[in-house]
């Protein structure tokens, strides 16, 4: 390639290049809404549920929800961290869920799970972390997310495992 064949070349692709970068490298923050939580039973391990996530992407260019970090705390306690890193694609201006497989285990938070037992009005909080990808940029956002959810106690169940 001669001097100037790569000049044309550079004068034509560099402005596509910022073009396609600037567009992009301002990545506005996904929305994360906790749509459910649900409960799969009563396991060996612990509690199974199952978390349904809503992504919403604000942007007019399609993303990827590359990764997601999370936190989830019961009735203030922390009883679980983890990742979800298969990518989920989002369209422009639209959503798309995430349903997230969780696991209170029997060790790890036993207040959280006996609060969760006896029944009543639960208190959740999902914080954490959520990494976005559009072409060559990528950002991370922290997002929170908190609500409650209502158990029936082991008197209402009549002693057997259903929640």
């Amino acid at each position: 390639m001669t001097h100037r064949t790569q000049r044309a070349a550079l004068t034509v692709l560099l402005p596509a290049l910022v073009f396609a970068l600037a567009g992009c490298s301002s990545i506005q923050r996904p929305t994360l809404t906790v749509e459910s939580v649900t409960t799969n039973g009563l396991s060996a391990e612990g509690v199974e549920l199952l978390v349904g996530i809503k992504v919403t992407n604000p942007n007019n260019f399609a993303a990827e929800a590359a990764g997601i970090l999370y936190t989830l705390e019961m009735n203030g306690v922390e009883v679980l961290d983890g990742r979800q890193d298969n990518p989920v694609s989002v369209p422009a201006g639209g959503s798309a869920e995430v349903s997230v497989p969780v696991t209170l285990r029997w060790g790890g938070g036993a207040g959280a799970l006996q609060s969760i037992l006896d029944g009543g009005e639960q208190v959740w909080k999902l914080h954490g972390r959520v990494t976005v990808r559009s072409g060559l940029v990528q950002k991370t956002f922290p997002f929170s997310e908190s609500g409650t959810f209502t158990t029936r106690g082991s008197e209402e169940r009549g002693g057997t495992g259903d929640l």
